[in-house]
């Protein structure tokens, strides 16, 4: 299954040497890297300085005992969450040439995509329970192909990918989304793997529901070949009339462009067949 999505892109090389554990496909891949390590950078300070005045937090004596408990737990699931992250993230070794720096501003990931952005949408897709999954399930019984190639635009933690696998085992299915965390979890889990995430709540009323760490797997499925590639679809990679099968469900509605000139873009990904 090695580099499966270089058959659909437009320029192959731009993952032929890619060490990423999910390639990246932009059109301006080293902008797009500048851009990302950033997004890490940001990230990463954000979470320390919500340790550090946790920490900070549990040093004023006047605290009461149910009150430290819950800053404890609270603290532990933060270290623990950004441990996990750092472990996921480190192996993209996010790094750019400064020369991109004028092409990353011509050619900008959106201010809303960083790496917490739909963060709970991991715990939604693999945890919640079935009954969202289950409805999206129930369309994609509705697609009568059963082998080619599919596009999945924009698939998240890669849970559509893997009902969709289970359904149609004869598909190959390619999932492209501009978030490298999302992206990286779900192909780890779609390849069997454990992945180990903890959830934390910002609002919740007993001090042990503050936290939970949750071991993330799939049951293992044999399914024709898939990948997951981080891009924008905006910035198209794949040659034109690839697919047979564009599935989009989360998408449209939070893309900066008309429903009109996003049905031609998807129009140009389809088989004039399909």
């Amino acid at each position: 299954m090695e580099n499966f999505a270089l058959t659909f892109l437009r320029n192959p090389e731009a993952i032929a040497n890619d060490k990423y554990p999910v390639p990246f496909v932009f059109q301006h891949t080293e902008a797009a890297r500048l851009q990302w390590s950033v997004k890490l950078s940001n990230y990463t300070v954000s979470q320390t300085q919500k340790i550090e005045t946790l920490k900070k937090s549990l040093n004023r004596i006047e605290l009461s005992a149910l009150t430290k408990n819950r800053l404890e737990r609270q603290l532990a699931a933060e270290t623990q969450s950004l441990q996990q992250f750092k472990g996921l993230i480190d192996p993209f070794e996010f790094s750019s040439n400064s020369n991109q720096t004028q092409s990353s501003l011509h050619h900008r990931i959106p201010s809303r995509q960083h790496f917490g952005s739909y963060y709970q949408n991991i715990f939604r897709d693999w945890v919640w329970g079935d009954e969202e999954n289950k409805i999206y399930g129930d369309l994609l019984k509705k697609l009568t192909l059963n082998e080619g190639t599919a596009l999945i635009i924009g698939g998240g933690a890669g849970k559509l990918l893997y009902d969709l696998r289970k359904l149609k085992p004869k598909l190959q299915i390619i999932q492209i989304d501009i978030n490298p965390l999302l992206s990286v979890i779900g192909q780890k889990i779609n390849f069997g793997e454990e992945v180990e995430f903890t959830e934390t709540a910002q609002f919740y009323i007993h001090a042990d529901k503050c936290a939970e760490t949750h071991v993330l797997r799939a049951e293992k499925i044999t399914s024709a070949p898939f990948q997951f590639v981080v891009g924008d679809i905006l910035e198209n990679p794949f040659q034109d009339f690839a697919f047979d099968a564009v599935i989009c469900p989360w998408v449209i509605d939070i893309l900066p462009e008309n429903l009109s000139d996003f049905s031609k873009r998807l129009n140009f990904l389809l088989k004039p067949e399909a």
